[in-house]
C-alpha cells in the first residue's frame, strides 16, 4: 500500500437476514467480496442500478453498517471493528452526505444550530470560533450572507441550498474522506452542474477525497477520476472514468452506458434500466451461485452458471470480472452492443 493510499477495502462482505425468514433463515449479501483502494485527493465513483449494493457499501465504509467479514483500512489503520467510542474519532475523518438531504436535517432547528451541534460533537472549540469557521464554510459553498443562512430552518432552503448546507455539515469536522450518496439526484438539471463544480472546488481547496455514489453516468464522468461498477453486491469493473465510459468491457457496464446514451438523446433524466425486484433479490441471496449478471448477459457461458468470475486486469488501470472478457466470441458480441 503506497504512502498516498487513503482507503483500502479488502474482501468486504455485508450479510443481512431477509425479514420473515425466522424459522428458515434466508440471508442476502448486498456487499459480497468487494475489494478496491483509493488515493488521497481522488474521487472514485460507485455506479450501478438500485439494489446493486452501492449505498450499503458506502454506509459500511462510514461504519454506519457493520461488516460481516473483510477489512477496511484508512491510511493503513484497520477500522473494521472499531467500538462505539473509537467511531467518534473515525467520523472526524470520514463523513457521509445522504441521498435524501431534507430528511437528514431536523426540521425544528435552524441551520446554524445543527451545524454547531456537529462541530461541538467532534471538535473542542469556543462557540465564537465555531461560528467564524461555519461562516467561512457557508461562504465557500456560496451560501451568503452566512449569518442569514445560519438562522434559516431547513424548509426555508431550496434543494440546491440544502445540498450545500449538507456539504458544509460534512466539511465542518474537516474530514479526509467524504462519502456522497447520490448528491445531485434530487436536484434540477440546472443546479447539478453548480453542485458538481462545487465538489471539485472543495476537493482542491480542502484536499478532500470522495466516494461518489450515483446512478447518473454523466455526473460520474464530470467529477470522478475512476469509476467502480457494482452489480448484485459485487464489483464487476473498475477503470479510469473516460476509459470505462468510452471502452466498457463488462456487458452490464455496456448496458448502463447504453441506457444513459438513450436518456441523453431523448432529453430525459439519466436512469438505469428497470429491473424486476424479485430478480435483483435472487442475485443477492447468499445461496446464489455463479455470475450475478448471467441471466441477463448476452455473453453467458456454461461456466457462468456455477463459477463467480474473478477480477482480472486487462491493463494496469482497467480490471473486469467476466469469464468472457478475453473470448473471441465476447469481442464480437461487445461490438454488436455498441
Amino acid at each position: 500500500m503506497g504512502n498516498d493510499t487513503l482507503l483500502q477495502v479488502k474482501d468486504l462482505v455485508v450479510r443481512f437476514r431477509v425479514p420473515g425468514s425466522k424459522y428458515r433463515p434466508t440471508f442476502i449479501r448486498p456487499v459480497n467480496g468487494v475489494t478496491f483502494s483509493m488515493q488521497q485527493g481522488e474521487i472514485v465513483g460507485i455506479v450501478g442500478e438500485s439494489g446493486s449494493g452501492k449505498t450499503t457499501l458506502g454506509r459500511t465504509i462510514v461504519r454506519m453498517v457493520s461488516p460481516t467479514s473483510g477489512e477496511i483500512r484508512l491510511r493503513g489503520r484497520d477500522v473494521t471493528r472499531l467500538g462505539r467510542r473509537q467511531l467518534s474519532g473515525y467520523w472526524r475523518e470520514v463523513q457521509m452526505m445522504f441521498q435524501d438531504v431534507y430528511a437528514s436535517f431536523n426540521p425544528v432547528f435552524t441551520v446554524g444550530q445543527q451545524l454547531r451541534y456537529v462541530v461541538n460533537k467532534h471538535r473542542d472549540q469556543h462557540r465564537q470560533d465555531v461560528d467564524v469557521e461555519l461562516d467561512r464554510l457557508l461562504g465557500v459553498t456560496g451560501l451568503t450572507p452566512p449569518d442569514v443562512f445560519r438562522r434559516k430552518l431547513p424548509h426555508e432552503l431550496s434543494g440546491g441550498q440544502r445540498q450545500r448546507v449538507a456539504l458544509v455539515r460534512a466539511l465542518a469536522v474537516m474530514p479526509k474522506l467524504l462519502v456522497a450518496d447520490e448528491p445531485v439526484s434530487m436536484l434540477d438539471v440546472s443546479l447539478r452542474a453548480d453542485v458538481l463544480n462545487l465538489i471539485l472546488n472543495l476537493r482542491d481547496e480542502f484536499g478532500l477525497s470522495y466516494l461518489f455514489i450515483t446512478h447518473d453516468l454523466p455526473s460520474a464522468r464530470a467529477v470522478c477520476d475512476r469509476i467502480l461498477v457494482m452489480y448484485g453486491g459485487r464489483v464487476v469493473e473498475i477503470a479510469f472514468a473516460d476509459d470505462l465510459l468510452d471502452q466498457p468491457l463488462h456487458p452490464y457496464t455496456q448496458r448502463l452506458i447504453s441506457a444513459a446514451d438513450f436518456a441523453e438523446d431523448s432529453g430525459l433524466q439519466t436512469a438505469p434500466p428497470a429491473e424486476d425486484a424479485g430478480q435483483v433479490m435472487a442475485e443477492l441471496l447468499e445461496s446464489y451461485k455463479g455470475c450475478p449478471f448471467r441471466r441477463k448477459c448476452p455473453l453467458a457461458m456454461d461456466i457462468c452458471e456455477t463459477v463467480d468470475p474473478a477480477f482480472r486486469a486487462v491493463s494496469p488501470t482497467h480490471s473486469v470480472a467476466c469469464h468472457a472478457v478475453d473470448d473471441a466470441v465476447a469481442s464480437e458480441a461487445r461490438g454488436s452492443l455498441q
